[in-house]
C-alpha cells in the first residue's frame, strides 16, 4: 500500500513537471517562429524582458522593499520591487525595438505589460509548488538561485499570454 502511494506521488509529479514545462516551451517554440518563419530575436527579446523584470524586481524590493505582495508563499517579494521589475521591463521595451526589429514598439509595450504582470505570477505559483513539496530549491544546478527551474518560471508562464497577444494583436 505505502510503495502504490509513492509510486501515484511520483507519477503526478512526473504528470505535472511535463505540463509544466512542455507546454510553455511549446508556447516557446511558436514563438521563435513568429511572425513568419523562424526568428530568435523573438525569444530573445522576451528573455530580456522576462529576466529584466526579474532584476529589477530584486533591485528595487531589494533596497525599497516594504510591503510584502505575497507574504505567505514568497515574504521576500515586495509591491515596491513588483512595480520596479514593471519600470525596468517598460524602460527595456522602449529600447528593443531598436534592436529587434520584428515588431512595433506598441507590440513590445503590451508584450512588457503581459511580462509584468504574469512574470512574478509565474514566480509565485513556483514558489507555491516548491511549499507544498517541502522543497527549498527546484535543484543544485544554480546553488543559491533556487535551482534552474527559478531562471525560467517566469518565462514559462508568461509564453501562453504572448502568445494569444500576439495571436489576436499582430496583422
Amino acid at each position: 500500500m505505502v510503495m502504490k502511494k509513492r509510486f501515484t506521488s511520483l507519477f503526478s509529479v512526473l504528470i505535472t513537471g511535463l505540463i509544466y514545462l512542455a507546454l510553455p516551451f511549446t508556447f516557446a517554440i511558436f514563438l521563435a517562429h513568429f511572425p513568419n518563419g523562424y526568428q530568435p530575436k523573438m525569444i530573445m527579446g522576451v528573455f530580456v524582458l522576462v529576466w529584466l523584470n526579474d532584476s529589477g524586481a530584486y533591485l528595487f524590493g531589494k533596497n525599497l522593499g516594504r510591503r510584502p505582495l505575497a507574504p505567505k508563499i514568497s515574504p521576500n517579494k515586495t509591491i515596491e520591487g513588483f512595480a520596479g521589475g514593471m519600470f525596468t521591463t517598460f524602460l527595456m521595451a522602449l529600447a528593443i525595438p531598436l534592436v529587434f526589429d520584428l515588431l512595433e514598439l506598441w507590440h513590445w509595450l503590451v508584450m512588457a505589460l503581459i511580462i509584468s504582470i504574469t512574470s512574478p505570477m509565474g514566480d509565485i505559483l513556483e514558489s507555491q509548488l516548491k511549499r507544498n513539496h517541502q522543497l527549498k530549491d527546484s535543484g543544485q544546478f544554480l546553488p543559491g538561485h533556487g535551482g534552474a527551474l527559478d531562471r525560467f518560471d517566469g518565462f514559462v508562464f508568461c509564453l501562453p499570454f504572448l502568445q494569444l497577444f500576439l495571436l489576436y494583436f499582430y496583422p
